[in-house]
């Protein structure tokens, strides 16, 4: 018997994702170290999640099932549900994802030889749609510096993150969870301010516990708002960290060229060039960055030619 116990709740945030939510949930009780609970937290879902929840988990003492009356995005999803659990440690899960079942027992080990870490990060795989391995892992590795996290060399996605609720709480009380502007981009902003105040207890994890699938209902599908959502991080994250206002126009430019790469791989090919541009003028000095490299390569090509190299994705 596993020696190893963690007061965690793992919080799903889900909307209109009954297809997929149940393997996150499984993969959710199927940990070595089993959570405290788990909240699935129903961003007002119109399909048939409701239905589905009370079938499978209606009676289950362990899942905690919380619908909200409107939806109102992820991350105030989450934030419901991390009051909901009222335990000291909370391990995210996104309801398209899932976790290997040694995900919160490695997170136990580590936080057990570290006591002050108060953020761990695991290492990922890519699965697609059909739960299909793509990617075994994507390693990825942070020198310390906020920098690295603000031009997005690092992304702390919220289903490889186990935080301390002490961490959660310093971070989200500087963003206003209730907006719309923060969709799609919360894991980047809470990210950001989490490196620049709590870099030294952050502890990037050396295994691969999680697999983040690949599918067309992502940020992609919404590359506008995508855009205009990372512009709104960009003022929330300078106006809670001053400290790192020279680096707003290259965080801008940086921004810009990410946006213009979802909008690529969603067919806007004009809009993506577009915006592109306007990252170069952003700050000229951004041609150095491995993003404007990286857009500027894909841009050169229609969407189309990516569907011909890179079927089933």
């Amino acid at each position: 018997m596993n020696a190893l116990r963690l007061n965690v709740a793992v919080i799903i945030p889900t909307y209109n994702r009954a297809c997929l939510l149940r393997e996150a949930i499984e993969s959710a009780l199927s940990q070595s170290v089993p959570p405290i609970g788990v909240y699935v937290v129903d961003d007002a879902s119109t399909d048939d999640t409701p239905q589905l929840m009370e079938k499978w988990y209606g009676a289950h003492p362990s899942v905690h099932y919380i619908r909200l009356p409107e939806n109102s995005g992820p991350a105030y999803a989450r934030m419901v549900g991390v009051k909901a659990a009222r335990t000291e440690w909370i391990a995210f899960l996104d309801s398209d994802d899932v976790w290997l079942p040694d995900h919160l027992e490695k997170a136990a080990q580590i936080i057990s030889e570290n006591p002050h870490i108060r953020f761990i990060y695991a290492q990922r795989g890519h699965i697609n749609k059909n739960s299909k391995l793509i990617i075994d892992q994507i390693t990825e590795t942070w020198s310390g510096h906020s920098l690295e996290v603000l031009l997005k060399r690092i992304i702390f996605r919220p289903s490889q993150i186990v935080t301390h609720v002490e961490v959660y709480y310093g971070v989200t009380s500087m963003i206003p969870l209730t907006i719309k502007e923060v969709y799609f981009v919360e894991d980047y902003i809470t990210g950001i301010l989490t490196a620049h105040f709590f870099g030294d207890k952050i502890h990037i994890s050396p295994h691969r516990t999680v697999l983040m699938r690949i599918h067309d209902n992502q940020s992609y599908s919404a590359a506008d708002m995508l855009k205009n959502n990372l512009l709104k991080a960009v003022d929330i994250v300078f106006d809670a960290a001053k400290s790192l206002e020279p680096y707003r126009s290259l965080t801008i430019a940086a921004n810009l060229y990410h946006a213009a790469y979802f909008m690529w791989r969603a067919g806007q090919w004009y809009k993506a060039w577009k915006t592109f541009l306007e990252g170069i003028l952003a700050e000229p000095k951004s041609i150095g960055l491995k993003d404007f490299w990286v857009t500027g390569s894909r841009l050169v090509w229609p969407p189309k030619v990516r569907a011909l190299i890179r079927p089933g994705r």
